[in-house]
Formats: structure tokens, C-alpha cells, sequence
């Protein structure tokens, strides 16, 4: 018998510390947490080995969590996709959030919190598998 593999988060933030805490949360709840502090580097982790989710932070330098969600929705079009962010957000970035099917949660996320909305990508992840099976 197969043993089921580790759903696998990509986990984005310039912050070292934050990239550590998440990563380690998603490990103790039974995921492989993928991590990149630059968005650069998250593009090369998704055309290496896709994730099954992504959990983006808004703010970082030269490409930002907006323009990461771009680059990948248009190579992965059904990726499970979360932005994270500390700051307020403007209507419009609520909209292209919304455009680009992603989700939104502000920080400070407690582990439970980041597990529940790991949960939900990943059962959005399956949820899409299988329709396309069907």
C-alpha cells in the first residue's frame, strides 16, 4: 500500500523569521512546506516542483505578492493560492485579489489559523483535480 504523499505550501515572505515559523506550523500539522524569501525564488521552486498551494506575502521587494499571483496564475491557472499581508489594502488590490481567485488573510496568523487556511487551499487543490477527472 502507497503511503500518501505530504501535500506540499509554498510559503513566500522577505522575512526569514516569518518563512521559519510558517514553515515549521505546516510541518507539525503534516504538510511539506516549500519556502522562498523572494519572489524570484518562488518562481523557480513552481516551475521546479509545483506546489500544491501557495501562501504569498503582500509586501516585498521588487516583485511584490500581487505580481507573483499574476506570473503564476497565468502558468497554473487552478493553483490554490492565498496573499498574506500586515497592511491595510486599497479597493482596488481587494479586486485583483478577487480577479485572481486568491485568497486574503492579514497578519499576524496563529498556527491554527495558517493550518485552517492551508486546508482550505489544499481542499481546493483536490476539489479541482477531481473535476477535471470527471
Amino acid at each position: 500500500m502507497a503511503i500518501p504523499r505530504q501535500p506540499r505550501i509554498l510559503v513566500i515572505d522577505d522575512q526569514p523569521q516569518i518563512v521559519a515559523l510558517y514553515s515549521r506550523a505546516l510541518e507539525q500539522a503534516g504538510y511539506k512546506a516549500q519556502v522562498a524569501v523572494t519572489a524570484e525564488a518562488a518562481l523557480a521552486v513552481v516551475r521546479m516542483t509545483p506546489p500544491d498551494a501557495i501562501l504569498v506575502d503582500l509586501n516585498m521587494p521588487y516583485i511584490n505578492g500581487m505580481g507573483l499571483l499574476y506570473r503564476v496564475r497565468q502558468a497554473y491557472p487552478d493553483m490554490p493560492m492565498a496573499l498574506i499581508t500586515g497592511a491595510p489594502i486599497d479597493d482596488q488590490t481587494l479586486n485583483e485579489v478577487q480577479a485572481l481567485h486568491a485568497g486574503l488573510h492579514f497578519k499576524p496568523l496563529s498556527n491554527t489559523e495558517l493550518v485552517h487556511v492551508a486546508e482550505d487551499l489544499v481542499g481546493a487543490s483536490h476539489a479541482s483535480l477531481i473535476e477535471r477527472a470527471c
